[in-house]
């Protein structure tokens, strides 16, 4: 498999596990509905400390997606081009600007004993927090 191909991949099941009231396009809802999603799996509330990083992180991130795709409604079509543009086209810088502060917003919340690490069990939280299986 090409890594273009698992990209691709990668980023189709994304759009899939954001698209969370399933209607075939991902919104702003969306987002705010993962972002419910991890504070509540980490037992955290909007006034926890770094849910408003948290919050700015993924509405940013929505934002860009949302601009490059020239739509807040985005198909699959429209979140795979964007991704693409933003994201995957510039490689590490493409990463560093648009995914390295929303991952580094859900790990501020993750590191619940604030050790500065993830540990196993935070990050099985993590992940059922955005849909993946440990």
């Amino acid at each position: 498999m090409s890594v273009a191909v698992k990209a691709n991949s990668r980023l189709e099941e994304r759009f899939d596990l954001w698209d969370h009231n399933g209607n075939g396009v991902i919104e702003r809802s969306d987002f705010e509905q993962e972002i419910r999603g991890i504070l509540d799996r980490f037992g955290a509330d909007a006034s926890a400390p770094g849910a408003a990083a948290l919050r700015a992180a993924y509405l940013g991130l929505f934002d860009r997606l949302a601009r490059a795709a020239g739509t807040e409604e985005l198909s699959k079509e429209d979140f795979l081009r964007a991704a693409e543009a933003e994201i995957v086209s510039r490689g590490n810088a493409g990463f560093a600007e648009v995914l390295q502060p929303t991952i580094q917003a859900i790990l501020a919340i993750a590191d619940t004993d604030g050790d500065g690490e993830i540990s196993p069990v935070e990050l099985e939280r993590w992940f059922a927090a955005i849909g993946l299986s440990a």
